[in-house]
């Protein structure tokens, strides 16, 4: 259940953002080559953590551009 609320908040977070370059697009595609290379070195090749590895690093993208938003003092 948790990985299920992760991903649908990670794909909002990846539509809401869609325009131009950012710290969730960058998370995502970074995501997808680390979780890439970590299957690699897996035993069997597994598409799930991939997901996983795409879904974390697209929360914390996210985290990132809100703090980068906040108002500097």
């Amino acid at each position: 259940m948790f990985w299920q609320i992760g991903y649908i908040v990670a794909i909002l977070m990846l539509l809401l953002y869609w325009d131009g370059p950012n710290a969730i697009w960058g998370g995502a595609s970074l995501g997808f080559l680390i979780g890439v290379v970590v299957a690699l070195f897996c035993d069997g090749f597994d598409w799930w953590l991939v997901a996983k590895s795409v879904a974390v690093t697209i929360l914390i993208g996210t985290v990132v551009e809100f703090v980068y938003r906040l108002p500097k003092r």
